[in-house]
């Protein structure tokens, strides 16, 4: 990854249009690509962007370039005065543009395969002391790894937190000393003590945002009964989140699957979660 030091001057009047940004950075003698087709442009202020550029660079610093990358990577930053213009390889579909197309040709498989590759990039950041703080079907995108094969990666860090002491951003929390922090998350998903402003930790958190997107992956619908194209004013109930919820009364692989996310003896995406029967359902095809 490269930090370029760019003069802009014209960088956002209108923090939604990107093209004084384009006008300016196809310039830069450093950037000689075509910015629109090749990459994903991400601008933000420097102040909330910091500790994003941090835990993507320390995530694309201790990987292992034969091993799976959770991440879309993160190839060039350009820091202004005010601003981080982050430049990611582009991927093709959100994880949510292929639920609301394809889910009627989902199969058994299809599904388990999807929550595989979802967990597989939960696993590898837990592993590493990071939460991503905002884990919805839109912040998964498919992606060609070496081989050519379609995967899931995660995007969007904005909301994410390190734990590890060693990381200039981490924040201390664990069981015994949950985050009081700022509202994280979409609301479709999170949990009522998010949304209530009450203690919560980051990683049980990524867990029970994980365990309603397998919930709409699996039914097409979120957990109080409402298909995908639900307003975000509604919210996953309690019941949900306590198991009481009329879905884990039935007995399956995959509610089985839901139980395990959602108990309190996880406390991050671990090594037996991703051992889990039900994400390997689709090695059985």
């Amino acid at each position: 990854m490269q930090t370029i030091k760019a003069t802009i001057t014209d960088v956002l009047s209108d923090e939604k249009s990107l093209n004084p940004v384009f006008s300016g950075l196809l310039e830069h003698p450093q950037l000689g690509f075509d910015v629109p087709s090749v990459l994903k442009v991400v601008l933000k202020k420097t102040s909330s962007a910091k500790r994003e550029y941090k835990i993507l660079d320390y995530l694309q610093k201790t990987h292992h370039p034969d091993l799976f990358f959770p991440a879309a990577h993160l190839l060039y930053v350009v820091e202004t005065a005010h601003h981080l213009c982050f430049f990611f390889e582009k991927g093709e579909n959100d994880l949510m543009t292929i639920i609301r197309d394809e889910f009627g040709s989902f199969t058994t498989q299809k599904k388990s395969l999807l929550c595989f590759q979802a967990a597989r990039c939960l696993f590898e950041i837990h592993r590493r002391h990071i939460a991503h703080g905002d884990i919805s079907p839109e912040n998964f995108i498919l992606k060609k790894n070496r081989m050519g094969e379609d995967e899931l990666v995660l995007i969007d860090w904005g909301q994410s937190q390190c734990l590890n002491p060693e990381f200039p951003f981490h924040v201390n929390c664990g069981l015994n000393n949950p985050f009081d922090g700022q509202l994280c998350g979409k609301m479709l998903f999170v949990a009522p003590e998010i949304s209530e402003f009450r203690p919560w930790h980051v990683f049980r958190h990524d867990l029970g945002c994980f365990a309603v997107m397998c919930y709409l992956m699996e039914h097409h619908e979120f957990p109080f009964g409402l298909d995908f194209r639900t307003k975000n004013a509604c919210m996953t109930p309690a019941s949900f989140f306590s198991m009481s919820h009329p879905c884990f009364s039935k007995s399956s692989l995959f509610v089985d699957f839901l139980r395990a996310l959602l108990s309190k003896s996880n406390v991050c995406f671990d090594t037996k979660l991703m051992e889990h029967p039900y994400l390997h359902t689709w090695r059985n095809s």
